[in-house]
């Protein structure tokens, strides 16, 4: 089973995006924080398959989070999804040579945030249903 951590400060983003894995006939443990600090403390002790990355939260932002993640060894090949309601050629530059590994604006189907993470998790990305 594959364990994804989803990182948002939005409680309803939470939500709806790990209802979308639940509901794709996947075996996903679904992890969630709602701050950047949060987000380290659970990448170090859950080491999950997968990171979604929200770019704007509090008490760590997504920066920070990327940033921390790369300079441990420990995470080289985690793959990093990153998530951003604002959309600046500049911010994608820089999350993506921090080593993320994706970037992705809001809003977004629900079906191109799962099939783009089961893509960084290597698994088929067809979604049945």
């Amino acid at each position: 089973m594959k364990k994804i951590l989803i990182t948002d400060d939005d409680p309803n983003m939470l939500e709806i995006i790990s209802m979308a894995f639940e509901t794709t006939g996947g075996s996903y443990e679904i992890l969630t924080a709602s701050d950047g600090r949060k987000a380290m403390e659970m990448v170090k002790s859950h080491h999950p398959d997968l990171l979604i990355l929200d770019l704007m939260m509090p008490n760590g932002h997504g920066y920070w989070v990327c940033r921390e993640i790369r300079s441990d060894k420990s995470f080289d090949t985690m793959p990093i999804l990153v998530l951003s309601a604002k959309y600046y050629p500049k911010d994608r530059e820089e999350v993506l040579a921090m080593g993320a590994n994706a970037f992705m604006t809001k809003p977004f189907a629900l079906r191109q945030i799962v099939e783009r993470s089961r893509t960084l998790m290597n698994e088929p990305s067809d979604i049945s249903g």
